[in-house]
């Protein structure tokens, strides 16, 4: 984990180009990357000048933000700091910072998770050794000695292997030798030399520490592109989306409904991270699953209440509800942003305007069902891919949202994606996509010498990135699954026989992929 004094250095610098980026005047592309439910600050200041005398915040039909978030920017104007919002700007740093210390939590719980469920997958001996590799059969020893030499390559790149694949291995390599029995996942930690599992380290070799993690989120070009605009509600939003997992790991069910109603009074979809709190919390007490989850939906209920009746005191109507909340669902605001769906709707005849709207919120949540189903027993893996996809397909994203994809992401990568193939092209994608976005909006908007098709094409792009992101981390768990619960020799079946010739055949592979 990273020092104190660099934490305290990297917050600082994160929040001075926060305020050196505030109020800076960016090209045309700044509409883009705004939100109208996030970021607008100009909508913000008309809410304000409506409010402070007596007028419905929300008459203007422009601004599209919860009632909460009119305050930062009503303390901008009695500071006369309008032009350029320092109040909201330092709430939103402050917001960023604390979720930088969430993103720590969180990794740091990916990593213990993690440790724990390789090590279920350990095969007790009656003596509580591992198993030997004389009790398994001689195809499975292969493709576990041949494993091992790869994990090892992969934990130890300085070692290198004597022999062939299926050989000893280097000096620094902790597997056992052929035919002898594995040590103990203690004694192999007290050794210093990372467990072995059908040729899977049980403990991740990983040089990514949750330190960095947190860095890496403060200094994430999305988050820090979120600066010019001052508006709250992202770094809110990814505060207590976030903060809702790490409260639900630590077992406070109160603390984790009342954190998902704040999350979703700044947007609807956070709601969906009920399932895995809730299995979170069920994990922790598995005596007494109700009661956690049962108090967990309480505290999202009075919290709920609370927010929706101090937002009807602060304003004096219930307007906000349809100008926000069904605001998102109906997607009447079609101006481009960096989601998918407001091309779409320009493009389809009007009379199925309202099917495809139907379909595209429902293409949101059904996902929800199927990756419950399947991650019920990884609901921190869960909540990453949920995170992940309803920020990308919801119908209005903002830039900030971006940076709580990537670090939720990044946590799975280092600890359980020792297996990634994608790595490469997903940061090339990211790249290209941000490098060009900007470019292409001022082509078809600043110069005229374009169409939307320009723009739109780089936000496809970045789109691409993310679902090979998602993918790629997905397919990494499986392979690692099935490696670990041996898999990988059981469902082979004949491709491990000995060949006519007498010769052993190659290393097994997994018969099913996930490409």
């Amino acid at each position: 984990m990273a020092s104190p004094l660099v934490a305290l250095t990297v917050g600082a610098a994160a929040l001075a180009i926060r305020l050196f980026l505030l109020g800076s005047q960016w090209p045309a592309a700044q509409s883009a990357l705004q939100s109208p439910t996030a970021g607008d600050h100009t909508a913000l200041q008309e809410g304000v000048w409506l409010w402070t005398r007596g007028i419905d915040p929300y008459s203007s039909w422009t601004l599209h933000q919860p009632p909460l978030s009119l305050l930062p920017a009503y303390l901008d104007t009695l500071l006369g700091s309008a032009g350029r919002p320092v109040a909201s700007a330092l709430v939103a740093a402050l917001a960023d910072v604390l979720t930088a210390l969430l993103v720590i939590r969180f990794s740091r719980s990916v990593l213990e998770r993690t440790i724990s469920w390789r090590r279920s997958f350990l095969v007790a001996s009656p003596t509580g050794a591992l198993a030997s590799g004389e009790d398994r059969p001689k195809d499975a020893q292969l493709a576990d000695s041949q494993a091992t030499a790869r994990s090892s390559a992969v934990a130890t790149p300085g070692a290198r292997s004597r022999g062939p694949p299926g050989g000893p291995l280097a000096d620094a390599a902790p597997g056992p030798a052929a035919g002898a029995a594995a040590p103990a996942a203690g004694a192999a930690d007290d050794a210093g030399s990372p467990a072995m599992h059908h040729g899977v380290l049980l403990r991740p070799e990983s040089g990514v520490g949750p330190g960095l993690l947190g860095v890496a989120y403060l200094l994430n070009p999305f988050l820090l592109a979120s600066a010019a605009f001052p508006g709250v509600s992202p770094s809110l939003l990814n505060l207590f989306s976030l903060g809702a997992l790490v409260a639900a790991d630590r077992g406070s069910p109160l603390l984790a409904g009342a954190a998902l109603a704040f999350a979703a009074y700044f947007g609807v979809y956070p709601l969906m991270l009920v399932v895995p709190c809730g299995l979170l919390l069920a994990q922790r007490a598995p005596g007494r699953r109700a009661g956690p989850v049962a108090a967990m939906l309480l505290g999202l209920l009075l919290a709920g209440v609370a927010l929706l009746a101090g937002s009807r005191a602060l304003i004096g109507s219930w307007t906000f509800i349809q100008h926000v909340y069904l605001f998102q669902l109906t997607i009447p605001d079609l101006a481009p942003n960096l989601g998918l769906i407001w091309y779409f709707l320009l493009e389809i005849f009007a009379p199925f305007a309202v099917f495809y709207r139907v379909v595209f919120q429902v293409n949101i949540l059904i996902y929800l069902v199927p990756l419950s189903i399947r991650l019920w027993r990884q609901p921190l893996l869960l909540a990453a891919m949920l995170i992940a996809i309803y920020n990308l397909l919801k119908p209005y994203p903002a830039v900030g949202d971006y940076a709580l994809t990537a670090a939720v992401l990044l946590a799975h990568m280092c600890y359980v994606g020792d297996r990634l193939r994608h790595t490469f092209l997903v940061g090339q994608l990211v790249l290209y996509s941000t490098a060009l976005a900007p470019a292409l909006w001022y082509v078809w908007v600043g110069s005229g010498a374009g169409n939307a098709n320009f723009f739109f094409a780089i936000t496809l792009v970045l789109a691409v990135a993310q679902i090979l992101a998602v993918v790629d981390v997905l397919r990494s768990f499986f392979l690692l699954e099935a490696a670990l619960s041996g898999v990988g020799a059981t469902k082979a079946g004949p491709a491990l026989a000995e060949s006519p010739a007498g010769r052993e055949s190659p290393a097994p592979q997994l018969v099913f992929s996930f490409n």
